[in-house]
């Protein structure tokens, strides 16, 4: 993944500025929606996400390797699609966070 694309989501998360709620619906801001093409583009989204992720959902993020990483992202950003807000609530809790400092 481009570090300048996982930086700037970083960016965003730390200032606090990751979406905006309009009639309830979350709007993302463009480094987080940047940073969900990036891991598309990349070939480092998982296919096999949810089964996967079920694998490591117990594991502590500091030890997490590389694939495991991206399982985790792939996780978060394709389960928006089914429950509104997840991205944010990843980003609120610091471990999408966590996860960028791995990548």
């Amino acid at each position: 993944m481009k570090k300048e694309i996982v930086q700037n989501c970083k960016d965003c998360i730390v200032e606090n500025r990751w979406v905006i709620y309009e009639d309830g619906f979350p709007f993302y801001q463009k480094e987080i929606l940047a940073l969900e093409e990036e891991l598309y583009a990349s070939l480092c989204m998982d296919p096999n996400c949810i089964e996967n992720y079920q694998k490591i959902k117990d594991i502590p993020v500091s030890e997490l390797n590389i694939s495991q990483v991206y399982t985790y992202l792939t996780y978060i950003f394709k389960n928006e699609g089914f429950v509104i807000g997840f991205i944010d609530t990843y980003c609120k809790n610091g471990i999408l966070y966590a996860l960028l400092e791995r990548v």
